[in-house]
């Protein structure tokens, strides 16, 4: 899959991930990123012949990026006055608790242009 010309690549990643650039500097800068992820991962297929590393909707995104929109939440180190929440008794919880039938979670969204979805509770 990597050993291939990577402006093809790129094409084919683009239009599989509908991929689309405002400005044509947002497009190089992207390339540019691309390119270095096929590298990475050509390194880590030599690497690791068993895995499989593909393109994918986040192959044009720097890994900071990545983390930063994309990965968990940012833990904070608590603040010196902050309190820690007390455990409460469980003792008289039901054994069985289906948030659906409670309002709690609701449909899968659409989060913006890419097609992500996500599972969200209100």
């Amino acid at each position: 899959m990597y050993g291939g010309d990577s402006e093809v690549e790129d094409l084919n990643s683009k239009l599989k991930f509908g991929k689309a650039y405002a400005i044509d500097e947002e497009h190089d800068y992207r390339f540019r990123v691309f390119k270095a992820y096929l590298r990475r991962a050509k390194r880590q297929q030599k690497l690791d012949p068993g895995a499989v590393h593909c393109l994918t909707l986040f192959s044009d995104l720097t890994e900071f990026k990545f983390r930063t929109h994309f990965v968990g939440v940012n833990r904070l180190r608590p603040s010196a006055d902050s309190q820690k929440v007390p455990i409460l008794p469980i003792g008289d919880l039901a054994s069985y608790f289906d948030w659906r039938y409670h309002g709690a979670v609701t449909l899968v969204k659409e989060q913006d242009s890419r097609g992500l979805r996500w599972s969200l509770s209100e």
